[in-house]
């Protein structure tokens, strides 16, 4: 490849996800509220994601200005009232469509299990029928 070719760094600080109690994927800069283990009750911003750690931030926690640590199975993402939990004994959850009819894959980072682009991840930009 030549220095040319590249045409930007990819910053992939933001491109970090983990998963939470309720299986819903979150990403830094998302508020969360704690559901299980010490900080059990607070809410909190990510502000760093690694592994399954979560490094959060508080106003009110001052300690450690406001930073605390935990793992993102003890947190549930706020603002999940637009998740409809399946009833068919799945476990998924499928987020429900709005009054445009969007699709609710759109937006979400998925990776290809089978066929010719196989391991390929990606945004869904556009979902249809074909």
């Amino acid at each position: 490849m030549k220095i040319g070719d590249i045409n930007k760094k990819v910053d992939l600080s933001n491109k970090t996800s983990a998963i939470d109690s309720q299986r819903n994927t979150i990403y830094a800069e998302n508020v969360v509220k704690i559901i299980n283990g010490k900080y059990k009750g607070r809410k909190g911003t990510i502000r760093h994601i690694y592994k399954n750690t979560l490094f959060m931030w508080d106003k009110e926690f001052h300690q450690s200005n406001g930073i605390f640590v935990d793992n993102s199975r003890n947190v549930l993402i706020l603002g999940d009232e637009h998740i409809i939990r399946g009833n068919r004994g799945e476990g998924g959850a499928m987020a429900a469509v709005n009054r445009r009819g969007r699709d609710p894959l759109n937006g979400k980072d998925v990776e290809i299990t089978k066929g010719e682009w196989k391991g390929y991840k990606g945004r869904v930009r556009r979902a249809d029928d074909r």
